[in-house]
């Protein structure tokens, strides 16, 4: 029986082009499976549904991925004669075609473990078992999803090459069969709600299905064979296909994509590609200009886009985003888009020395919230050492040189739409900018990236550090054509030139400032320099120095332990014994909030003030609108606590994190305020990305296949829309949509939804006063409807009555008068919403010798009489708060929430 009578054969499941395939991939084939007898080998059952038998000429070829293109004739091996599979055939009578991977021969008893596994379906003959064996192609050698750790894969081994990343050619076959993605609509959307539920729930490959078997039981509508395989081959088809690029293991120069084996042109090593890939020198690559025209088409983002000269501004001339950046106005024109993006380390697991270097990237134009949603991926390295960034950033950089010239082409609503797409901005750790920008951080004078100050090297404890103490004279900046001259210098002569040693990839992006382009982080630097000064303060290690408060550390922490934020702080305190395990945002809230309330009277004034100088540089530049004077008056701020640390806490203190701090002013000028290019959002998406590993094996495989599966997603919705009921259309938006979704509102007036249940009741003749005394006209003896919670724009207030008040505390708000009213509740008189309660008192008590806006201090009590204040006079919440500052007196504090758009998620 030779392969084309097979695959007519009724009973089996793949084509004659299926026999081929394995045969091309596994050369061995031939040899073991020609001692094996053919009547051996079982009947196949098909799979319902999913593929039908084809001819040669009605398969399509143009579908095929790069890593699949049929080799030239000549390379081909001669075929064998295979006892009963096949006749012996030349390779030219037989076309390429991908194997659809959905079933397979057995594999005979007699073959040995590492030969090739064949899934197979046994014919139904003997009903008494209806055990099946329908493991998926991915799992064949390595599982990448749910691979349980055993003890030895939890010993890390140097001497071993890193297990990631595994035998991919599984992923290969995927991509190859996306295409042929044979499902109807109903069933498609099946799967749809399926990946879902997977992405929402950081669900396995396994579990995901388990779901589909259980669905399976529960309903004989699910008429296709649960598989895990159906899962990936959605993802495949519904997102841009990934490519797999090498790096020599000898000299670490970029070799590029390559299927069999390739000599580096650096150092003429042959390379194999497999044995490559198993020894980790290779990293996944998916294309930029495919997820931006993703993005728009699919989630219909187009249309929401920032025009930034048609925007509306709170004041001209001010700095309210990225676009009043001077060199967004400078790269940026009316046709073109902008990106910035993000290369950082991440530790996958904490059993393996393996770490992650994602590059990330967002779109400038979309709105801040929308920003921070659609992170995107652009490549993934893993390996116990850093990549190389100059050969790891290659295809990255020759994509967004082709980006800027030619943009991308796509249609949407009818219309041709034609985009140069900017990349703007590179935002990453400053340690990682200078390697990447190719400065010697070991040269004697030069350290910092943005201006020729000099670094001293002084002596620490037991070791050496570099201090960065300001002297009188003041150093210019750096600039991209003094940086681009020093390189070239450096690279002929093998001298490091101003701490500069040779040049970097970026230089080659058009228009790229190697200088300014790559902006420092406000994140980390100052996540830096808040550990530093609290440990200052509150480590034993420095007990009996005049800034050490270590002997009132309980009564610090009691105090940091009795506030309660509002809803609009992702985190509420936690003790400061636990400082090690702060994440950015509570460093961030313990800075700009917490620290100057909770440090009044325990740390020395002179202190205290010094401290302040950063708050208020920080709380200056955070405002929704800085005019330029205020980022000048916020740089001398900044400037002043960097020059004033030797005094205070000596030379050794002023560290390179503090001297980045010098550079905002600067920073704002070029980019607008720091929240608009901040690593913020970045590092979330990277807390997601662990959450999405769920192996020790494969690890840049599960990266990038969640990054596919966020992109599939969408357009698997965009796809089947038409085709879905309201029932599924409701469970798809409750999966995917992460904020929290509040109960339905028992009424609504205007533009204030209440929630929660009425109370009914009569005005007390004092409250009909307080009412009427407020210029409202109430209604003797009628009934009205009371309530401690609602919502404005988007934003919850609470009475101090509502039971969760201890939780999150959004009952203190600034009205449009300046004053600052506590809520005790809410009422519905004539048709407007009013609130009752008492405004708070001013207290004149400074904290320190610096004046903060953001901070107001109020008397403990609140003023007797009762009064009524229409909602629609809201202008913000406070975060508010009250602590004992001595034994005489204790302050109520109301804060302005500076960072909200730092932590809009």
């Amino acid at each position: 029986m030779n392969c084309q009578q097979i695959a007519a054969h009724p009973d089996v499941h793949y084509t004659w082009e299926t026999v081929r395939y394995w045969i091309r991939r596994r050369k061995q084939v031939c040899d073991v499976l020609s001692d094996s007898p053919s009547q051996d080998l079982p009947v196949l059952k098909p799979l319902d549904g999913l593929c039908e038998p084809q001819q040669p000429q009605d398969l399509p070829f143009d579908g095929l991925c790069e890593s699949q293109q049929p080799q030239q004739p000549e390379d081909l091996p001669l075929l064998e004669t295979l006892d009963g599979l096949c006749e012996p055939q030349q390779p030219q009578d037989l076309p390429f075609v991908p194997f659809d991977g959905l079933c397979e021969p057995q594999q005979p008893q007699d073959l040995p473990q590492d030969s090739l596994q064949w899934e197979f379906h046994q014919r139904d003959a003997c009903e008494a078992s209806d055990d099946s064996y329908n493991e998926d192609i991915f799992d064949e050698e390595f599982h990448f999803d749910e691979q349980q750790e055993t003890q030895d894969s939890s010993i890390a081994d140097d001497s071993l090459p890193p297990e990631d990343p595994g035998d991919s050619s599984d992923d290969e076959c995927v991509l190859a069969i996306a295409p042929d993605f044979h499902l109807s609509v109903s069933e498609k959307i099946k799967v749809l709600l399926l990946l879902a539920a997977k992405f929402r729930h950081k669900l396995t490959y396994a579990a995901a299905e388990c779901l589909m078997r259980l669905a399976g039981v529960w309903s004989k509508d699910f008429s296709f064979a649960p598989s895990k395989h159906i899962l990936k081959s959605a993802i495949s088809f519904y997102s841009p296909s990934l490519s797999e690029h090498h790096i020599c293991p000898s000299c670490s120069h970029y070799v590029g994509k390559f299927f069999e084996s390739i000599e580096c042109s650096n150092c003429f090593t042959e390379i194999d590609a497999k044995l490559n890939k198993r020894r980790g020198n290779v990293f996944l690559y998916i294309s930029v200009a495919e997820q931006i025209k993703s993005l728009f088409i699919h989630s219909g983002l187009f249309e929401k886009l920032i025009k930034p000269r048609l925007r509306q501004k709170i004041k001209q001339g001010n700095y309210e985003d990225i676009f009043d950046g001077k060199l967004y106005k400078d790269r940026v024109g009316p046709d073109c888009i902008s990106f910035n993006f993000f290369v950082d380390g991440l530790q996958v697991r904490c059993t393996s020395k393996n770490s992650a270097h994602p590059v990330l990237f967002t779109l400038n134009e979309l709105p801040i919230h929308l920003r921070r949603k659609h992170v995107m991926m652009a490549s993934v390295w893993l390996g116990k050492k850093k990549p190389v960034m100059n050969e790891y950033l290659k295809p990255f950089v020759r994509e967004c040189i082709i980006l800027e010239r030619e943009g991308i082409s796509f249609k949407t609503n009818g219309v041709d739409i034609q985009l140069r797409v900017i990349p703007l901005l590179g935002v990453t750790l400053w340690l990682d900018l200078l390697s990447e920008m190719q400065l010697n951080l070991m040269v004697r004078d030069y350290g910092c990236g943005l201006c020729y100050h000099p670094a001293f090297r002084m002596i620490r404890g037991r070791g050496h550090c570099k201090s960065y103490s300001i002297s009188e004279r003041e150093f210019p900046p750096r600039t991209h054509e003094e940086t681009q001259e020093n390189a070239r210098i450096a690279e002929e002569s093998g001298t490091p030139q101003q701490g500069i040693k040779g040049h970097s990839i970026l230089t080659e992006i058009p228009g790229f400032d190697i200088i300014n382009c790559l902006d420092l982080d406000l994140f980390h630097a100052l996540v830096n320099c808040a550990k530093r000064f609290t440990n200052l303060w509150l480590s034993r290690k420095y007990s009996g120095r005049p800034f050490n408060v270590y002997g009132r550390f309980a009564e610090v922490d009691r105090r940091l332990l009795s506030i309660t934020p509002t809803d609009n702080v992702s985190r509420n305190p936690r003790s400061l014994l636990e400082r090690s395990d702060y994440r950015g945002h509570e460093w961030f809230s313990w800075v700009v909030f917490y620290s100057i309330p909770v440090l009044t009277k325990i740390l020395p004034n002179h202190f205290l003030s010094h401290w302040a100088l950063l708050v208020h540089g920080i709380v200056v530049l955070m405002q929704n609108s800085v005019s330029k004077s205020d980022a000048v008056y916020a740089g001398r701020f900044l400037r002043q606590f960097n020059s004033e640390i030797d005094r205070f806490y000596g030379a050794e203190h002023v560290t390179f994190s503090t001297h980045l701090l010098t550079h905002l002013e600067k920073s704002t000028y070029n980019f607008g305020q720091p929240w608009t290019h901040s690593a913020f959002v970045f590092e979330n998406f990277i807390g997601e990305i662990k959450a999405a590993i769920h192996g020790s094996n494969g690890i840049s495989h599960q990266i990038i296949k969640h990054m596919q599966l966020r992109i599939a997603l969408k357009a698997m919705e965009f796809d089947l829309d038409y085709a879905m009921s309201d029932d599924e259309r409701d469970f798809l938006k409750s999966v995917i949509c992460s904020s929290k979704v509040l109960a339905e509102p028992r009424l609504s007036v205007g533009d204030v939804s209440f929630l929660g249940d009425a109370k009914n009741i009569v005005l007390s003749p004092n409250l009909h006063q307080v009412v009427l005394r407020d210029g409202f006209q109430p209604v003797v003896g009628e009934e009205y409807f009371m309530f401690d919670r609602c919502i404005i724009n988007n934003e919850i207030y609470q009475s101090v009555n509502y039971s969760r008040v201890e939780k999150q505390n959004n009952s203190i708000v600034l009205l449009q008068s300046e004053q600052v009213f506590e809520i005790h509740s809410f009422i519905v008189i004539n048709n407007v919403a009013v609130a009752l309660g008492h405004y708070l008192v001013r207290n004149r008590t400074p904290l320190c010798n610096v004046s903060l806006p953001h901070i107001k201090v109020f008397n403990e009590k609140c003023e007797e009489n009762l009064r009524c204040v229409p909602v629609s006079k809201f202008d913000m919440k406070l975060l508010s708060f009250c602590l004992s500052i001595s034994q005489e007196q204790s302050l109520r504090f109301g804060l302005i929430n500076v960072l909200k758009m730092e932590m809009l998620q």
